[in-house]
Protein backbone atom coordinates (compact mmCIF):
# COMPACT_ATOMS: atom_id res chain seq x y z
CA UNK A 1 0.00 0.00 0.00
CA UNK A 2 1.40 3.43 -0.89
CA UNK A 3 0.86 6.70 0.93
CA UNK A 4 -1.29 9.10 -1.05
CA UNK A 5 -1.49 12.78 -0.30
CA UNK A 6 -4.90 14.39 -0.51
CA UNK A 7 -5.55 15.38 -4.09
CA UNK A 8 -2.90 13.10 -5.60
CA UNK A 9 -3.83 11.40 -8.85
CA UNK A 10 -4.76 7.72 -8.54
CA UNK A 11 -1.89 5.41 -9.35
CA UNK A 12 0.75 8.00 -8.50
CA UNK A 13 2.39 7.84 -5.11
CA UNK A 14 2.94 11.16 -3.42
CA UNK A 15 6.24 11.83 -1.64
CA UNK A 16 6.11 10.50 1.90
CA UNK A 17 7.28 13.46 3.97
CA UNK A 18 6.93 13.14 7.71
CA UNK A 19 5.86 16.02 9.91
CA UNK A 20 9.45 16.17 11.18
CA UNK A 21 10.73 16.51 7.61
CA UNK A 22 8.27 19.31 6.98
CA UNK A 23 9.25 21.10 10.21
CA UNK A 24 12.95 20.79 9.38
CA UNK A 25 12.34 22.14 5.88
CA UNK A 26 10.32 25.05 7.27
CA UNK A 27 13.07 25.91 9.76
CA UNK A 28 15.52 26.56 6.93
CA UNK A 29 13.17 29.15 5.41
CA UNK A 30 13.80 31.31 8.49
CA UNK A 31 17.06 33.27 8.42
CA UNK A 32 19.12 32.36 11.50
CA UNK A 33 20.50 35.90 11.96
CA UNK A 34 17.75 36.94 14.37
CA UNK A 35 17.70 38.85 17.61
CA UNK A 36 18.36 36.60 20.59
CA UNK A 37 14.69 36.65 21.65
CA UNK A 38 13.43 35.76 18.16
CA UNK A 39 16.11 33.07 17.80
CA UNK A 40 15.11 31.54 21.15
CA UNK A 41 11.44 31.53 20.09
CA UNK A 42 12.35 29.73 16.88
CA UNK A 43 14.23 27.18 19.00
CA UNK A 44 11.20 26.61 21.21
CA UNK A 45 8.96 26.26 18.17
CA UNK A 46 11.40 23.80 16.59
CA UNK A 47 11.37 21.70 19.75
CA UNK A 48 7.57 21.82 19.93
CA UNK A 49 7.47 20.61 16.32
CA UNK A 50 9.56 17.59 17.30
CA UNK A 51 12.96 18.72 16.04
CA UNK A 52 16.00 17.81 18.09
CA UNK A 53 18.95 19.87 19.21
CA UNK A 54 21.07 18.84 16.22
CA UNK A 55 18.49 20.28 13.80
CA UNK A 56 18.33 23.55 15.74
CA UNK A 57 22.11 23.73 16.13
CA UNK A 58 22.77 23.03 12.43
CA UNK A 59 20.36 25.80 11.49
CA UNK A 60 21.82 28.18 14.09
CA UNK A 61 25.36 27.52 12.86
CA UNK A 62 24.54 29.38 9.64
CA UNK A 63 24.24 32.66 11.56
CA UNK A 64 27.13 35.09 11.59
CA UNK A 65 26.89 35.35 15.38
CA UNK A 66 26.65 31.60 16.02
CA UNK A 67 27.51 30.46 19.54
CA UNK A 68 27.15 26.73 20.21
CA UNK A 69 27.12 27.26 23.96
CA UNK A 70 24.18 29.66 23.64
CA UNK A 71 22.40 27.13 21.43
CA UNK A 72 22.90 24.39 24.03
CA UNK A 73 21.68 26.67 26.82
CA UNK A 74 18.50 27.57 24.91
Amino acid sequence: MTNMMHGAKPGRAAPAFSEIDRARDALYYIPPDLSHDEWARVGMAAQAAGLGFDDFNDWSAEAGNYDERAARDT
